[in-house]
């Protein structure tokens, strides 16, 4: 669960960029939605950009799935996504 008040607490006239890892490594956290919804509403009015860095996206259990924050609508325009193919391509142990 985040604490969007201490998160905005964080956020000052420097702030320039927010990075967010999703999902989460090693914690698992994934951002959903209204995750990214929030953020936005932080941000929206401010010359801040999101980082997003999503490399473990294809790595989602439990029938949670991935949620970019470039698939939402209006936190796109703000958004750098950052992604790793190689992550798909690692061995798994014992095959």
């Amino acid at each position: 669960m985040i604490n969007w008040e201490k998160f905005q607490n964080c956020i000052s006239e420097k702030t320039k960029a927010i990075i967010v890892n999703s999902p989460q490594n090693p914690t698992g956290k994934i951002w959903q939605e209204n995750d990214w919804s929030q953020l936005y509403e932080l941000i929206k009015n401010q010359n801040i950009y999101l980082i997003s860095e999503e490399i473990y996206d294809t790595y989602c259990y439990d029938g949670v799935e991935h949620y970019s924050s470039f698939l939402h609508p209006e936190l796109k325009k703000k958004t750098f996504c950052i992604f790793l193919s190689g992550k798909c391509f690692i061995p798994q142990a014992g095959r």
